[in-house]
């Protein structure tokens, strides 16, 4: 026992100086960020910064987590806009990940005739959001995930999802484009959920959420549009 001893405290040293550094990985976002459906600890967030910080570059990264259950893309852009811990976060990262729109969709219950109005206000915020980023963090890599459809193709509600999320990431992709901002890159989300939406989310028990499996899939995203240079 008493021989761990110096590489426990050695390991306390380690964790307090993450907890301390300046240097952080920070998570923006709604209830996927937060990990609601995974079990403890096994959240896409927790699981990129484990391996992150795995890495000689970002070995000493602390981990921030300001996702917020429920939160639409105009809850973040307020955040960020006013509020001086999201500010300060925003200051002092290397590594932000963004996830937002879903409730923007939620919200509105795919209802067709609200489309058009809903995605002009996504496009907006999200303009908005990434402008402010950049004003508080030139240097830092952002990486943003697209929206993934829960429902497989044979559920009721298959379809109206599909419509609005397609459009959905047809308008994140775009906006990115057209307004040239220095993105580090975009996690399909989609495209890796797409035809495995019974193993990757929890909609068998009627939650839209992502199972502990699909936590794992978003985190693989992430990582494979990640930067180790």
């Amino acid at each position: 026992m008493y021989r761990l001893l110096p590489f426990l405290f050695l390991a306390y040293l380690a964790s307090e100086y993450r907890s301390y550094s300046s240097s952080k990985y920070l998570a923006l976002g709604d209830s996927l960020s937060v990990g609601v459906g995974a079990f403890l600890g096994r959240g896409y967030t927790r699981l990129y910064y484990n391996w992150l910080i795995c890495s000689v570059k970002y070995r000493w990264l602390s981990y921030c987590n300001l996702g917020v259950l429920g939160w639409t893309s105009k809850d973040l852009l307020d955040a960020v806009t006013i509020n001086n811990n999201y500010r300060n976060a925003i200051t002092n990262a290397s590594i932000i990940t963004i996830c937002i729109g879903g409730n923007d969709i939620l919200k509105n219950k795919y209802s067709p005739n609200k489309l058009n109005q809903v995605l002009e206000c996504f496009q907006y915020n999200l303009y908005a959001l990434l402008k402010e980023v950049r004003c508080l963090n030139n240097h830092c890599h952002i990486y943003i995930m697209d929206i993934y459809n829960p429902y497989p193709i044979h559920h009721e509600l298959h379809d109206a999802a599909e419509a609005w999320v397609t459009a959905f990431n047809r308008t994140i992709r775009s906006t990115l484009r057209n307004y040239e901002y220095h993105i580090s890159g975009v996690a399909n989300v989609y495209a890796a959920f797409k035809g495995n939406e019974y193993c990757y989310t929890l909609i068998k028990y009627n939650n839209v959420h992502p199972s502990t499996l699909g936590y794992q899939v978003i985190c693989d995203c992430f990582k494979s549009i990640t930067t180790m240079k």
